[in-house]
């Protein structure tokens, strides 16, 4: 497997993370215009589904163990696990605003439809 040589050195900041995915983009694109002149002679898809297989799973590696080992990772996934317990912990304490579920309300409705519980309901069965 090649590497590239800009990923195999320390990144310790998400500036140089970026500028390491922005050259894996420049190298993808490059690779895709291969691709694209390969396909012109009379490649299979088969192959070149194969071919794309690899390319992906070989920057996916190489960008995973990089992000793993950078130190602002670490920094980042803490920050996000503190917001989220405060974010829980606001949303349990806090009104929504959404009112719960609650059965029809029998002394509400139409009296000339004839409202199943309203008293003064039209009621054209009743015996007078």
């Amino acid at each position: 497997m090649t590497t590239i040589p800009e990923l195999n050195r320390s990144m310790t900041s998400i500036p140089e993370l970026n500028r390491s995915i922005n050259l894996l983009n420049e190298k993808i694109d490059g690779l895709i215009i291969n691709l694209d002149l390969t396909v012109n002679k009379y490649v299979t898809i088969t192959q070149l589904e194969v071919a794309s297989a690899k390319i992906i799973a070989d920057i996916t590696k190489e960008l995973s163990e990089k992000i793993d080992s950078c130190p602002c990772n670490k920094d980042i996934l803490e920050h996000i696990k503190n917001i989220s317990i405060i974010e829980q912990k606001t949303k349990l304490g806090k009104y929504s605003g959404l009112k719960k579920y609650s059965p029809p309300n029998p002394s509400v409705g139409n009296p000339d439809l004839g409202s199943s519980k309203n008293s003064q309901k039209i009621d054209i069965f009743r015996k007078e």
